[in-house]
């Protein structure tokens, strides 16, 4: 699984993402997002999503941005917090991290170690979960929606089932 460069961002209200590939359900979403620069982007999609760090730490985010034309994918602290977890600066000699810590029964557990940019950004590196192969579904929705009927209106779990077993068919391309 290739993985992407993605900053972690405090002053992000939402975690933007740039690729579908981490996403589990779409949610159509007619939302404006203000960027740093004064302009409004439109957003595509708000969506489920599970990324894994780099240390092998799962998140599920509930309601990710999908912004195809985003410059960078930005993990907001929030959805990093609605996961259970903490997050704590710590200073390495000249080096600052951010720490991603999970209480245990005895004392704190080091998950993440989230290195800084010189510039004072921190920077981590995410992948999708290998099983999530949803993205097919919903790269063009009229396609899914003519296979959910050809198929005879199976539930989303099936959809699911049928799409990720099927990648070597061309369920995904256009069919006339």
């Amino acid at each position: 699984m290739e993985e992407e460069l993605c900053l972690v961002d405090s002053a992000t209200t939402n975690t933007i993402l740039r690729e579908i590939k981490y996403v589990q359900t779409l949610t159509k979403s007619k939302g404006k997002v203000m960027t740093i620069t004064g302009q409004d982007a439109m957003i595509v999609r708000s969506a489920r999503t599970i990324i894994i760090l780099p240390m092998g730490t799962q998140l599920v985010i509930e309601d990710a941005l999908l912004y195809l034309d985003s410059t960078r994918t930005l993990l907001s602290y929030k959805d990093i917090r609605r996961n259970g977890f903490h997050i704590k600066t710590h200073n390495d000699n000249k080096d600052e991290y951010l720490f991603i810590t999970k209480d245990d029964i005895y004392n704190k557990k080091l998950l993440e170690k989230i290195p800084s940019l010189s510039i004072g950004l921190y920077f981590t590196y995410i992948k999708p979960v290998k099983h999530v192969a949803y993205k097919i579904i919903f790269q063009n929705l009229d396609i899914f929606k003519r296979w959910h009927d050809r198929l005879g209106h199976p539930g989303i779990g099936m959809m699911r089932k049928i799409i990720s077993n099927s990648l070597g068919h061309h369920m995904y391309f256009k069919i006339s």
